[in-house]
């Protein structure tokens, strides 16, 4: 089946859509007439760009997902694979449609005190619209290795795909126009800021063109990091050997570190390393690839992948961190323990205040900032003793609830701070977890 037979109606789509274009010309030709400033030249182009932006993506619908999966091309990919390749592209499109009737209502009464920020606001801060982009970006390489994958192994796949771009107006191949809603978000973001320019501080749209334009801006971060998370979980899942499908929707890295797990009666020491996500818990075995095993960084991002190629892993647990309890100190010892801990902590951090805040004296202040530093070195000096003579503050322990029933893992720290940190994250993060109202199993 070739792409100019999809569904037999090609000639009238095409009549429709050449009268919609003449219609949608002629509308933006007397709005530059009616009213020929800069500030209108800018919303004709937000509505022109728009315009060709819905009717890209009715190409991906109408071209592509919908013939791909009738019955005539059953043969040519598989269904799944269709809803992985377009997947939010009918949503995106859904919600576009939308907004560009209320682009054509409005410069339908366009004047020079006319405002388009309001629609703008109310488009970027439907949560459909920002989930709907988000989900895309984070299915997009995956989208783009299907389309490479059935290509490879379907040459008639292949064939459909190039026949249906040389019938595309512009002779866009299915690349490049599933590229365009990652380079729209930007677009909006400069097309608004140029709206400001030329937008007096006294028009009615001044207002809702400076939240429209945080709120754009603040979804353009938003993608910015899911991209920027994605390829930090793209890289971990390359380095892990058996760890496969790690990223997901409004999943992130938050920490790994090398520890010893304790386990039976026998207190079986084995080195591990653990892996924290804001939803869930790796454990994998770790082999060195030479020397000794490197000790990674656990607080510097930029730095995850390269430390972790200095060392083999292999995926031991993957946990949901819903099921995944820290089991709490029983014993009254351990509990003075860490308490004293924590408010030795808590005067070091005091003083260290202090001694910046001592440094402002006007008046002679020499004999003051001495006993501050004495009583700094001081508790520093019975805060690493501590720390090095109570071993047992170095243990987390946690209770793992699997098919098999709840297992309990004693983990061993390097140092206690490094326990006390990693307990802050696992509670933090399950803590978010709780809060969270959007999430993928």
């Amino acid at each position: 089946m070739t792409a100019n037979s999809v569904d037999g109606h090609d000639d009238d789509d095409r009549s429709l859509n050449d009268n919609a274009a003449a219609t949608a010309q002629q509308l933006l030709a007397d709005v530059r007439v009616a009213t020929p400033d800069t500030r209108t030249h800018v919303v004709v182009e937000l509505y022109d760009t728009e315009r060709s932006y819905v009717e890209s993506l009715h190409t991906l619908v109408n071209k592509y997902l919908l013939p791909l999966k009738s019955a005539e091309n059953s043969g040519l990919i598989e269904p799944s694979v269709v809803d992985e390749i377009f997947y939010q592209i009918p949503e995106i499109l859904m919600e576009h449609e939308k907004f560009l009737k209320d682009l054509h209502k409005r410069l339908e009464i366009w004047d020079a005190h006319q405002r388009i920020g309001d629609i703008l606001l109310e488009m970027f801060s439907k949560k459909p619209v920002i989930d709907s982009y988000t989900s895309f970006i984070n299915n997009w390489k995956q989208a783009k290795e299907a389309i490479k994958t059935t290509c490879n192994s379907k040459p008639a796949f292949a064939r459909y795909l190039e026949s249906t771009a040389r019938e595309h107006k512009g002779k866009l191949a299915l690349d490049s126009l599933l590229i365009m809603p990652v380079q729209r978000i930007p677009r909006y973001e400069l097309l608004i800021q140029t709206l400001l320019k030329h937008t007096e501080s006294t028009h009615p749209d001044h207002e809702s063109l400076i939240e429209s334009q945080k709120q754009v801006h603040d979804m353009a971060v938003k993608i910015n990091c899911t991209e920027r998370d994605n390829l930090e979980l793209e890289q971990i899942e390359s380095l892990i050997d058996g760890l496969i499908h790690l990223a997901a929707t409004d999943r992130t890295f938050l920490r790994h570190d090398l520890v010893t797990i304790v386990s039976g009666q026998s207190m079986n020491r084995k080195e591990r390393a653990l892996f924290l996500f804001s939803d869930l818990l790796i454990v994998t075995s770790i082999k060195r690839k030479s020397g000794t095993i490197r000790k990674p960084s656990t607080t510097s991002p930029n730095s995850v992948v390269s430390n972790l190629e200095a060392n083999k892993y292999k995926l031991l647990m993957k946990i949901p961190l819903d099921d995944v309890e820290i089991v709490k100190v029983k014993d009254e010892n351990v509990r003075r323990m860490l308490r004293e801990m924590e408010y030795l902590s808590e005067d070091v951090s005091t003083l260290t205040q202090m001694t910046d805040m001592v440094s402002m004296l006007h008046c002679p202040h020499s004999h003051l900032e001495d006993s501050i530093k004495d009583m700094l070195g001081a508790l520093n000096k019975q805060l690493l003793e501590r720390q090095a003579s109570d071993t047992q503050l170095c243990y987390l322990e946690l209770n793992l609830h699997t098919r098999n029933g709840t297992e309990t893992v004693s983990i061993m720290f390097s140092k206690p701070e490094k326990r006390a940190n990693w307990e802050e994250s696992f509670t933090e993060a399950k803590q978010k977890l709780v809060l969270s109202t959007d999430r993928r199993p």
